[in-house]
Parts: C-alpha cells; sequence; structure tokens
C-alpha cells in the first residue's frame, strides 16, 4: 500500500491534498496541537522524497517571513481563517512585501520553490502542508520597508 505522500506526489498535488483533507477532515481537526507559545507541526507522513505536516494555529500567531528551502510546498486550510503575505527578497537578508490575501477553509496555497511569505492566523486554524522535497527550515528574513 502507497503511503499518503507517495501517492500526492503522483498525482496533482493541490487535488491530492484537497480531496486528502476533506476525506480525513476529522482525523485531522482530532490530531490538529496547539500551543500558546506559537504554531504547533505534527508529521503526518514521511517518505524519502517529501513530508506532509499538520499546523495547528492559535489566533494571532504568525511565522516569521521566510522562504521554504527550495522546497515546492502546497498546504490548505482545514479550519479557520489565516493572512498570508508574499515577499521578494531584496538584499540578502532582507524581503519586501508585495501582496497578501486572506486563506480561509479549503483555500489552497501552491507554493514554488523560490516563494517568501508570511503566514499570521487571523483564528484558531489547522493547515496542513505537502512540502518536496523533505521539510527543512528556510532562511528568514527581515522586512524591508
Amino acid at each position: 500500500m502507497q503511503s499518503a505522500v507517495q501517492l500526492a506526489t503522483a498525482v496533482s498535488p493541490c487535488r491530492w491534498l484537497a480531496e486528502w483533507a476533506r476525506i480525513r477532515d476529522r482525523e485531522l481537526v482530532a490530531a490538529a496541537r496547539f500551543d500558546r507559545a506559537g504554531y504547533t507541526r505534527v508529521l503526518v507522513d514521511r517518505t524519502a522524497a517529501a513530508e506532509l505536516w499538520l499546523l495547528g494555529w492559535r489566533a494571532g500567531q504568525t511565522t516569521a517571513i521566510h522562504d521554504h528551502a527550495g522546497c515546492e510546498t502546497t498546504s490548505i486550510v482545514v479550519r479557520g481563517s489565516l493572512l498570508e503575505g508574499r515577499y521578494e527578497q531584496v538584499g540578502l537578508e532582507s524581503a519586501r512585501r508585495i501582496g497578501e490575501r486572506a486563506l480561509v477553509e479549503r483555500d489552497l496555497e501552491p507554493l514554488d520553490a523560490s516563494s517568501i511569505h508570511r503566514v499570521q492566523a487571523i483564528e484558531s486554524a489547522i493547515t496542513l502542508h505537502l512540502y518536496a522535497p523533505r521539510y527543512r527550515p528556510g532562511r528568514t528574513f527581515a522586512e524591508a520597508t
């Protein structure tokens, strides 16, 4: 039997992630973890080529401005809503905001390997993320004005 990540990387990641999250909605909500100190990560599945992570967010929690270290990433909002700011690198360690959008339940967010962004939970939220290759911490950036 193929793992979830093997199936996701064999077909369209966006289509697969949307369907997988819909079918496993209750399981994902039950598996999500929340922490007052910051958003949390729960590893759902892993292969040599990719990983699937479940993130739990409390209202107001935010990431740093960051990239994904060359990973192609697709995420879906399982519950809640978030604000995503997109950035472009303008110096070695800084990035300028070039846009933002609200993400609500069932919104998909594909990111290419060079994307830079920051995510903030508008309300308590749960998101599911597929990283290929496997997740590794990316670079963080200061916001340029």
